[in-house]
């Protein structure tokens, strides 16, 4: 695994490759997935084995025989899609200091931008988070109150899980932001604008995201949700534009991801 230990941003080098948290540590499947083992190719599945239900479990009489549960097993598989991008540089461009740098960021934010909208909005292959079947709708509520969001915190952990992590829009975001302690109150909720360090609900961290619909909060288990990353390749060529004097920078990653258990991710709608 090559390292980078360079001072400045992260450029692209030759042939190498990075892990996912390396040079896209803002992707969202880096926070609210849970990572299993990589693959190559799109035929290939990762099948992850899971129980249905838990074993039957009793209290036995001394000296008699322990009873067999018949515990149901399942598997989930998840298959995994190559985001792909080539960025044609002229060769004078790329001669002057920084120009590698300003490349990789931009191509880094592209892949970071096409992955966290597949992983919530994609419409199959592999099916975002906000179209998966079976995820449980919390229903409405509006920027006055949190009740339906903490009804749906109570019926993820009904479905026996717990929430990890809550995802929303920047509007949402800001009209939950500014909700008062009382209708006459001018104290902030979620406390003053030097407490807001970090986000959070109920102690859950909240990750804001423009590509979430406004008006949308995805509150969530990512132990639940599994992943396949494969390593980001990246590398450049002389050799393949080399009639037009140019230089191709690629950037590639291929992932996937499924929920166990759709019900354990629950969707609410925002007046905002």
């Amino acid at each position: 695994m090559v390292q980078l230990t360079t001072n400045g941003p992260k450029a692209l080098y030759p042939d190498a490759t990075f892990t996912p948290a390396d040079i896209v540590p803002d992707a969202l499947i880096n926070q609210i997935t849970t990572p299993t083992v990589p693959i190559e190719g799109d035929q290939p599945v990762v099948r992850i084995p899971y129980v249905t239900e838990d074993p039957t479990v009793g209290f036995v009489p001394e000296g008699t025989e322990i009873p067999a549960s018949d515990t149901q097993l399942s598997e989930l598989l998840v298959s995994t899609r190559k985001l792909a991008v080539l960025q044609p540089i002229s060769r004078e461009a790329v001669s002057y200091a920084g120009t590698e740098s300003i490349i990789s960021n931009s191509m880094r934010r592209a892949v970071t931008i096409k992955a966290d909208n597949a992983l919530l909005n994609n419409p199959d292959n592999p099916t975002g988070l906000l179209n998966i079947t079976g995820i449980t709708d919390a229903g409405a509520m509006n920027a006055a109150d949190l009740d339906v969001l903490s009804d749906a915190i109570t019926t993820i952990e009904t479905h026996g899980a717990t929430t990890t992590n809550i995802v929303m829009d920047p509007a949402s975001w800001g009209a939950l932001r500014n909700l008062k302690t009382g209708k006459d109150s001018a104290q902030l909720l979620l406390g003053n604008p030097a407490e807001q360090t970090s986000k959070q609900l109920f102690g859950i961290p909240v990750t804001v995201s423009n590509l979430m619909p406004t008006g949308t909060i995805l509150a969530l288990d990512k132990n639940d949700i599994l992943s396949s990353l494969g390593d980001i390749q990246v590398a450049k060529s002389t050799d393949a534009a080399f009639t037009r004097d140019q230089v191709l920078y690629r950037v590639m990653w291929r992932f996937g991801f499924a929920p166990i258990h759709p019900e354990r991710i629950a969707k609410i709608t925002l007046t905002v």
